[in-house]
């Protein structure tokens, strides 16, 4: 039984992450522009790869989140009353929340330092 779910979670983490990696590759591909724009003064091959860097490491952070969540979720719901497990899930679904907020805030904060030194 205890594999059936792993198979399943394990599952729900590669669709996710895939889903991910398909929306951030969109968005730099649409976000192309030719070489003489103002909006690309910034083709820095170094600058590039910070920022794809970045948005990678943004990406599996959300479906790292994301998967956890669904085991912080099925810790819930397989706690059966037991007080000490419904405890360790909230404490999970807590943290989870909390550690996305920051991956948030620090890509927010970059943007915003970024966008003040140009």
């Amino acid at each position: 039984m205890k594999k059936k779910y792993l198979l399943i979670s394990n599952k729900i983490f590669t669709v996710s992450l895939f889903i991910s990696l398909f929306f951030q590759s969109g968005v730099s591909v649409l976000a192309a522009c030719s070489p003489g724009e103002p909006s690309c003064a910034d083709n820095n091959p170094i600058t590039k790869f910070l920022n794809n860097t970045i948005n990678f490491l943004m990406s599996v952070g959300g479906a790292v989140g994301i998967f956890l969540l669904v085991i912080a979720a099925f810790y819930f719901l397989t706690a059966r009353g037991d007080n000490s497990k419904i405890e360790k899930a909230r404490s999970m679904i807590l943290w989870i929340i909390i550690g996305m907020a920051v991956v948030l805030l620090a890509k927010i904060s970059i943007n915003i330092v970024t966008e003040l030194t140009k």
